[in-house]
């Protein structure tokens, strides 16, 4: 019913209009400025019912004497429309409640016709749960009732505001941390997208639609010694038949693993050398990602060998490598040159002294966060692109235009492409930099505070403190001399007061920083 008439005492009047449908337009009335109220009870149960309103004017939507939003669907300025020059087509979705329900609308009128179109769009429950309603309750299953209850739980309002409330403690309750670990398996469910999902194909050019037949997995010919060649590691082996696949990465991995038959001796030598190479700076074999017969030879072949053997015997367990070697004769001897050694050896191919090794310079960047106490040793987790942020440095994040400074200071590789073996340059701007870094005078502030926490710890314990955490040693009687004369110099200047000594100790350790000694393995 509408609000159009007038009564005979002037008031305005509810009028029905049983001939109003849902789904046809209808006029409501005419001339310039004027307002018609549309009222009409919606009977239904509870939970959400989609309306289209279409009207050539303005309108407000009240459901139980709320206000709804409308959301714009369309908007037409067609002459021919039976609305007129503008139609507009909202949508709403009202929130009904169970039993009656009051709908009412109001539509301005600025033209000289106005017309509306209402239709309500039933939330129809889907196929599977009409089937369900289609079965007499004492047929169904505890399954279906299950079904059917998930489906009209969410019309109930009282069972909305529980599952909201629930949901809502549940996001309060204190997360468990959980790893997540990246596994293959042959066995478990495959999710296959496509027939072509898990093939390779050639490309002409690269061109993905250019496929010029199916490439089939194969391994380098001469890691190989046995007389079925791939198919030792890329077909399952049963009594039935040798013709079922095996996933393409687990069969690889077998490969370069297998030390009998396939390229597991090769890796094995590879991994060692390049454990040699971390520790002493040059690898047995000076190109560490070239074996071939373009790269350097084995300068002592036996021994690359031997460590090689040891890694597999070991269940290729690396602990037992480093221990090893860092025990050795070669690696404990000493780094001073002496003049027979110069003359048949001159670049230390055979390794007859042990030269001093600058650390990498994410090691660099490490010692100091430790030396300062402000190293955090959590693992795992998301990573960093900021040099302050306290983690380890195998945790900062690699973005190519944002590289962190100070790893860059010290030949860090930009990530751009792979290297063997990293450069390690000399050069003044790396020392300016250790000198008048902000970040390293913040850390060599925290490390005076370390190493004297109160004002009860003299310069003197201050400095053997210092030594003692970032060299690893008790300084020198000329050394701890020089230290304890440029703390009192330092003083002075700074003012002669407890917060000048904290300042002149804070010089000390960053001097203590900046020593040849303290990033280079000697």
């Amino acid at each position: 019913m509408d609000l159009n008439e007038t009564g005979d005492d002037g008031t305005l009047m509810w009028t029905q209009r049983p001939e109003w449908i849902d789904g046809k337009i209808h006029t409501i009335g005419e001339g310039e400025n004027t307002a018609t109220y549309l009222y009409r009870t919606i009977d239904a149960a509870a939970g959400p019912v989609t309306v289209t309103l279409r009207r050539n004017g303005g309108i407000r939507t009240f459901l139980n004497g709320i206000g709804q939003a409308l959301s714009a669907v369309t908007h037409s300025t067609d002459l021919g429309n039976i609305f007129g020059p503008a139609t507009y087509q909202d949508k709403a979705t009202l929130e009904l409640g169970t039993g009656r329900n009051e709908l009412l609308i109001k539509i301005i009128n600025g033209g000289k016709l106005s017309s509306f179109h209402f239709e309500v769009h039933e939330n129809k429950p889907p196929q599977e749960i009409r089937t369900i309603l289609d079965v007499t309750g004492p047929q169904r299953s505890d399954e279906e009732k299950q079904q059917l209850f998930k489906w009209f739980a969410a019309w109930d309002p009282d069972w909305n505001d529980l599952y909201h409330a629930e949901q809502q403690h549940l996001g309060q309750q204190p997360k468990q941390d959980l790893l997540s670990i990246y596994a293959a398996r042959e066995g478990g469910r495959t999710y296959e997208f496509g027939k072509d999902t898990r093939r390779v194909y050639f490309l002409t050019r690269g061109n993905s639609n250019q496929k010029q037949g199916l490439a089939s997995p194969g391994y380098i010919q001469v890691l190989m010694t046995t007389e079925k060649q791939e198919k030792r590691w890329t077909l399952k082996h049963s009594s039935n038949a040798d013709t079922e696949p095996r996933p393409p990465r687990i069969a690889f991995t077998d490969w370069i693993t297998d030390t009998k038959h396939g390229a597991g001796h090769l890796l094995a030598r590879v991994i060692v050398n390049r454990l040699w190479q971390q520790h002493f700076g040059r690898g047995i074999v000076g190109t560490p990602n070239d074996f071939g017969a373009q790269g350097d030879p084995p300068t002592h072949p036996e021994l690359l060998d031997y460590l090689a053997a040891r890694l597999i015997l070991n269940g290729w367990n690396l602990k037992p490598i480093h221990r090893l070697i860092m025990t050795s004769a070669v690696y404990m001897q000493g780094g001073n040159s002496h003049a027979a050694g110069t003359r048949v050896d001159p670049n230390n191919r055979l390794w007859w002294r042990r030269p001093a090794r600058r650390m990498e310079a994410e090691i660099i960047r490490d010692t100091l966060l430790a030396v300062s106490g402000t190293l955090d040793k959590k693992m795992f987790g998301p990573g960093s692109l900021e040099q302050d942020n306290p983690r380890r440095s195998v945790y900062l994040t690699v973005k190519r235009d944002r590289l962190i400074p100070i790893l860059q200071l010290f030949d860090a590789p930009d990530a751009m492409q792979s290297i063997g073996r990293r450069p390690m340059t000399t050069v003044a701007p790396q020392a300016l930099a250790m000198m008048n870094s902000a970040f390293v005078r913040d850390l060599a502030e925290k490390f005076a505070r370390r190493v004297r926490h109160d004002e009860r710890y003299n310069a003197d314990q201050a400095v053997r403190q210092a030594y003692a955490i970032a060299l690893s040693r008790a300084p020198s009687d000329e050394e701890l001399q020089r230290m304890l004369q440029f703390i009192d110099r330092q003083t002075a200047s700074y003012g002669n007061d407890p917060q000048a000594t904290a300042i002149a100790v804070a010089d000390c350790c960053q001097i203590v920083m900046c020593l040849n000694e303290f990033v280079f393995v000697d």
